[in-house]
């Protein structure tokens, strides 16, 4: 798998913030951010049980430290190579946990304890020219690649909406958000005109 290369053009803002695979703008990379986010457990809804506690957990807390993530610039250089729970997420809470004796299991969208300057920085800002190009590329290992590739999900919730018995789908999305935190150089139209 990989991100930031090869991307389906439709997907919506909330995944990404780049309209091509090569940025339009040249920035300097300070900090990588790797984020697991999966749906809460609510048994009742599930139309895979699996879903209700054992795939979120096994990918929130299984899947970071057996996911290798390396950080590759131009298609050749390889400036960062480590499991993905060395690029923590540093936002919102961490791990899952019982909200009572009665309520599912909640597992959090992150990696990491809530502060960003827990995410990985380089030593130095990695420059990157206008047109240039960065791909992330991951790996899973064993035994957790054999477990995901064997369950049968993820399902869908069926969330009742009326009282009637009818029922709204809503697909269970298992996600990787990575982040790249960096200023970009942008010239504002008119800035340096000759004119």
């Amino acid at each position: 798998m990989q991100w930031f290369s090869g991307r389906d053009p439709g997907v919506g803002p909330a995944y990404t913030n780049q309209f091509s695979e090569r940025s339009d703008w040249a920035q300097d990379i300070y900090q990588v951010t790797c984020q697991f986010i999966a749906p809460p457990g609510i048994s009742d809804l599930e139309t895979d049980q699996n879903d209700a506690v054992n795939t979120p957990i096994l990918f929130t807390q299984m899947l970071p430290s057996l996911l290798s993530l390396k950080i590759v610039l131009a298609d050749s250089d390889e400036i960062a190579r480590a499991p993905a729970d060395h690029f923590p997420a540093g936002v919102g809470p961490a791990y899952s946990f019982l909200a009572g004796n009665a309520s599912p299991v909640t597992v959090p969208g992150t990696n990491g304890e809530p502060a960003v300057a827990q995410a990985w920085y380089f030593p130095e800002p990695v420059m990157l020219a206008a047109k240039s190009q960065i791909r992330i590329i991951g790996q899973i290992d064993n035994p957790i690649r054999g477990l995901l590739q064997n369950l049968s999900g993820p399902g869908s919730k069926l969330v009742p909406i009326d009282d009637q018995g009818g029922v709204y789908e809503i697909p269970n999305f298992y996600t990787i958000k990575i982040t790249l935190r960096r200023p970009r150089y942008l010239q504002l139209r008119g800035a340096r005109s000759s004119a």
